[in-house]
C-alpha cells in the first residue's frame, strides 16, 4: 500500500487525482453557502468543527491525503497544485464555480504550505503582494453581481486573509505592515463570515510576532525580522 502510494504521488496521475480531491471534496458546497448566508456564526463554528484533523468527515480527510501526497510527492505532487493554483487563478473572475474551485485549491495550499516540497517553491511574499493583498482590499462591484458570485467572491476573501494568517511567518518582515493594515481594515466587513475570518487571522499573525520575539529575546536563531514585525505589531 505504502509503494503504491508513492507510486501516485510521484506519478503523472497525481494531477488527476488532486483536482478530483480539491473540486469534489474540498470546494464549498451549495448547502455551506446557504449556511453561510442565514447563520454565518453557526457557519464558522461548523468550519473550525470541520477544520479538526480527527473530524469525520469528507473534507478534512481529503485535505490530509492531500497533504499526504505532497509530503510523498518527491516534489510532483507539489508542482500538480502549484498548477492548479495558476489555473484557478488565471479563470474569469466573473464565473462563480472559478472562484470557488480558486478557493479550494488556495485552501489545499494553505493546509500544505509547511511542507518542504511546497514551502520551496512558494515565495510567499510574493504572493502576497502580487495577488493576495488585492484580494483583501477588493469591494464588490457595482452593480451588485448576481448571488451566486458575491458569495464567490466573499468565500475567496475570507480564504486569502486565513492564508494571510496561516502564512505570516514565512512572510518577509518588511510586508507585515500592510498585511496587518489589510486584515484590520476587514474587521469591519458587512460579511460576518469574512470579518470573523480577519479576526483569526490577525490572531494567528500577532501569535507569529510573538514566537519570534520570544525567540529572538532567549538568542534563539531566526530570520532577524522578529524587530521588524515587532514594529508592524506597535
Amino acid at each position: 500500500a505504502v509503494a503504491a502510494l508513492d507510486d501516485l504521488a510521484g506519478g503523472p496521475g497525481v494531477r488527476g487525482t488532486l483536482a478530483a480531491l480539491v473540486s469534489a471534496y474540498v470546494a464549498l458546497s451549495p448547502g455551506e453557502a446557504a449556511e453561510w448566508e442565514a447563520d454565518p456564526e453557526g457557519y464558522v463554528l461548523a468550519a473550525d468543527a470541520d477544520a479538526s484533523p480527527d473530524a469525520d468527515a469528507p473534507r478534512p480527510c481529503a485535505l490530509a491525503l492531500v497533504a499526504c501526497l505532497v509530503d510523498r510527492g518527491g516534489g510532483a505532487a507539489a508542482d500538480a497544485l502549484l498548477d492548479l493554483a495558476k489555473a484557478a487563478a488565471a479563470a474569469p473572475a466573473s464565473d462563480a464555480a472559478s472562484l470557488l474551485l480558486r478557493e479550494a485549491v488556495y485552501r489545499a495550499l494553505g493546509e500544505c504550505g509547511a511542507q518542504p516540497d511546497l514551502a520551496d517553491r512558494v515565495d510567499a511574499g510574493a504572493w502576497w503582494r502580487g495577488e493576495l493583498r488585492g484580494l483583501l482590499a477588493a469591494r464588490p462591484p457595482s452593480p451588485a453581481p448576481s448571488p451566486a458570485l458575491s458569495f464567490a467572491a466573499r468565500a475567496l476573501t475570507a480564504r486569502a486573509a486565513w492564508i494571510a494568517g496561516v502564512s505570516a511567518s514565512r512572510l518577509p518582515a518588511e510586508d507585515w505592515g500592510d498585511v496587518l493594515d489589510a486584515l484590520t481594515s476587514l474587521l469591519s466587513a458587512p460579511d460576518l463570515v469574512v470579518a470573523l475570518s480577519a479576526a483569526a487571522a490577525l490572531g494567528a499573525a500577532l501569535g507569529d510576532a510573538i514566537d519570534d520575539l520570544d525567540a529572538d529575546a532567549a538568542g534563539a536563531p531566526g530570520d532577524g525580522g522578529a524587530g521588524e514585525r515587532a514594529r508592524a505589531v506597535a
